[in-house]
């Protein structure tokens, strides 16, 4: 196993320790502080930076995550000082630093985090690797991507409050959480996946390793783990609701993205076949 190897590994099994953390507290306010997740989102974004550098080459990954973490962070601080985004709201000081005072650096850390995982699940949900994967494709694998981050915030959103990590004012009408704020999300992933797309065209053709089917299929265990987390805690803070929604949404599509292939088809969702080897990238890969 090479040292980018167990690196993505290595990062993946921190996260799983972050979530175990996460999901072994007993209800809200009895983590003394965000610690587990810190270390989950620390973990994943990790994971993702070092997954993507193989999926997409060292140069596309770093525009995916510039675009990614400038975006949301963008986003957001349009969002809490005009409530035009996601609603009104405001962060509380649980999560840490905040950028110009209002955003909380982990905030983008976090859309970095679950954006590649929820792109990679896009792929599979849109069978990236049919006849000419890079075009005709780029809208639905950007919705459905928008759909699957949005579909987990619907249990983060109600736990994350009954946290203290950000307060909705007036409240909303999906368990404190006003609807404008799930359409926010969706609006904000999806421009950011658009973004992605067109700057990946922009960029020269590049080598890179190849990756095993089930090495490429890492992010859907990411992206389950986080899920599986946010909902556990969503229960055991008695929000069975946001719970039972985190689930049945993000878990479905989940599974729809594992169904849609087999394991062996997995490798050409990011255009592997193996992991020995190397092979110089297109314009026409389904990662772009």
């Amino acid at each position: 196993m090479t040292r980018s190897q167990r690196l993505v590994f290595g990062s993946l099994m921190l996260s799983a320790l972050g979530c175990l953390v996460v999901a072994g507290s007993a209800g809200p306010g009895e983590l003394p502080a965000p610690a587990g997740t810190l270390i989950t989102a620390g973990g994943f974004f990790a994971f993702s930076i070092a997954h993507a550098c193989w999926g997409l080459g060292g140069q596309r990954a770093l525009a995916f995550f510039g675009i990614a973490f400038l975006g949301s962070l963008a986003f957001e601080l349009v969002g809490t000082a005009t409530g035009w985004v996601y609603g009104a709201y405001h962060y509380t000081d649980q999560l840490g630093w905040k950028v110009f005072d209002q955003v909380p650096l982990m905030i983008p850390v976090g859309w970095c985090a679950m954006l590649y995982p929820c792109h990679v699940l896009g792929g599979a949900l849109v069978r990236a690797d049919g006849p000419r994967p890079g075009r005709g494709r780029v809208l639905p694998r950007s919705a459905l991507a928008a759909l699957a981050m949005t579909a987990w915030d619907l249990a983060l959103d109600p736990v994350a409050v009954a946290s203290s990590f950000w307060v909705w004012p007036g409240g909303g009408a999906y368990f404190g959480v006003p609807l404008h704020n799930f359409a926010g999300w969706w609006a904000t992933a999806f421009t950011l996946y658009l973004l992605h797309h067109g700057a990946q065209r922009l960029l020269p053709p590049a080598e890179r390793p190849a990756l095993a089917p089930t090495f490429a299929a890492l992010p859907l265990v990411a992206y389950g783990l986080v899920v599986l987390t946010t909902s556990w805690v969503a229960f055991r803070y008695g929000l069975r609701g946001p719970g039972l929604v985190g689930c049945l949404g993000a878990g479905g599509l989940l599974l729809g993205a594992l169904g849609a292939r087999s394991v062996g088809a997995w490798a050409p969702v990011l255009g592997r076949k193996g992991l020995a080897g190397r092979r110089t990238e297109n314009r026409e890969d389904p990662l772009l």
